[in-house]
């Protein structure tokens, strides 16, 4: 019996999107060749928040808990544009998607003039076990978007989540401070030392996550952290 011809993934993706053209994942009109997920109409109509940088303690989140780091960057406002782009990066395998959102980010992070704030992106990690479910970490791969547009080193192998944690979502603000307590590991803390670091995830809500990761990091260095996010709920 014969082998069945290879057909290379490029061509196949080709015959795909000419049996299914792909669409505006906002308002599911067709995309042109030079567009990726969302059309330029919805990319434009996404709403900028007009305070990118907003102090840490200004935030009022984990009531009388410290706060590990300085000050929060978010571009975009928590709408149900924003909401489904999340969703869909996160839990529907679009990483590339990831990618793009970086780099919407890093744009707004310019045009704000808020890059010179930090001199490396360090990404939150996932635990291994939820790397494999989902495929990637979304949160590398916004930095590494942001990391292109604004010509920021990331720094990617810092943190280590050693415990494997519930998803924050199911939680109130006190449970969630108990979900991720001591969940993550400082491993090269000399590639940090003193340096301004952008500690970059999806979403900021109630700064669990983050505080953790910046507690575990100023445990071990004198780096001065931002927490940087697509969004702040």
């Amino acid at each position: 019996m014969g082998r069945h011809p290879v057909v290379p993934a490029r061509l196949l993706s080709s015959l795909v999107d000419f049996i299914y053209p792909p669409v505006c994942l906002i308002c599911y009109n067709p995309l042109s060749p030079d567009q990726q997920f969302v059309c330029t109409t919805c990319r434009q109509s996404i709403h900028r928040v007009t305070s990118p940088v907003v102090s840490a303690h200004r935030l009022g989140l984990l009531d009388n808990h410290p706060i590990f780091f300085k000050q929060s960057i978010a571009c975009f406002e928590f709408d149900g544009t924003m909401q489904k782009l999340i969703h869909e990066m996160k839990y529907r395998g679009m990483s590339k998607l990831g990618f793009i959102l970086g780099q919407e980010l890093g744009r707004c992070m310019l045009n704000s003039g808020v890059v010179d704030c930090f001199d490396v992106l360090v990404p939150v990690p996932l635990h291994p076990l939820r790397k494999r479910e989902r495929g990637y970490n979304q949160a590398l791969i916004l930095a590494n978007g942001i990391g292109s547009v604004v010509d920021k080193a990331v720094v990617a192998k810092v943190l280590y989540r050693k415990r494997y944690t519930r998803q924050q979502a199911k939680f109130d603000k006190q449970e969630r401070i108990e979900n991720v307590r001591d969940a993550f590991k400082i491993v090269n803390p000399k590639w940090i030392g003193k340096k301004r670091v952008a500690l970059v995830d999806d979403v900021l809500t109630t700064g669990s996550t983050m505080n953790e990761c910046a507690r575990v990091i100023r445990q071990k260095t004198d780096a001065n952290i931002t927490a940087v996010t697509l969004v702040r709920i």
